[in-house]
């Protein structure tokens, strides 16, 4: 069987890697409890996805430890500004997409890889350390 071809994210430089830097109105609930995220200022880092939650623009990154992680858009510059080829998106209202429940906070939109948008658990799989989903995303974001 042919593998699919990949799908790669966008190209953003890290310019901030603590919550408590974004402007009041760009932070969510938590982050007055967060520490730094585990990225580094200024260095490049490939987005595989995006989602809006509580109303604030996530990216879905690597992390320096290599892990699945989502960051405040808001930490990056994006410096390819085209949506990958093979991207999809899905627009949902508050925390369902096709009457299932995804995660304990609103998600309104996704943008990203096709398992990324499509499978209802992905993020929470990912968020679990689940081997399938890591596989898929490592597949997606090398």
């Amino acid at each position: 069987m042919e593998e699919p071809a990949r799908v790669l994210g966008m190209e953003a430089v890290c310019r901030m890697r603590h919550p408590m830097a974004l402007p009041k109105h760009q932070r969510n609930r938590i982050d007055q409890f967060s520490g730094d995220y585990p990225i580094t200022v200024g260095r490049t880092y490939l987005v595989g996805g995006m989602m809006i939650s509580e109303g604030r623009l996530l990216f879905l990154v690597r992390d320096d430890e290599g892990d699945p992680v989502f960051v405040p858009a808001a930490f990056f510059d994006v410096v390819a500004r085209e949506v990958p080829k093979g991207w999809m998106f899905s627009l949902a209202a508050g925390n369902r997409i096709a009457d299932e429940e995804l995660w304990n906070f609103p998600v309104s939109a996704l943008w990203g890889y096709p398992e990324f948008v499509r499978e209802v658990r992905h993020i929470a799989d990912l968020g679990e350390g689940d081997s399938r989903a890591l596989a898929v995303f490592d597949r997606y974001l090398p």
